[in-house]
């Protein structure tokens, strides 16, 4: 138990930045500029991967990205 603990909070992201998308994936999967929508965006998709970092995969948060906006 304890070590399959330790090792789901190895792959657990710690900023937003350990995501696997960033600001630019947000940026070109709804076609919009810089801007405070995005930072809330990737704020949303790092608080659902804080409670499942199975989340945390490249095709998942992209397809989220959508479903959020």
């Amino acid at each position: 138990q304890f070590k399959e603990r330790v090792q789901k909070l190895l792959k657990a992201p710690f900023t937003v930045k350990d995501l696997k998308i960033n600001g630019k994936d947000v940026m070109q999967v709804l076609d919009i500029q810089p801007s405070r929508q995005v930072g809330e965006i990737l704020d949303k998709l790092f608080a659902e991967v804080l409670k499942d970092s199975d989340k945390n995969n490249r095709e998942y948060l992209l397809r989220r990205i959508a479903e959020i906006n």
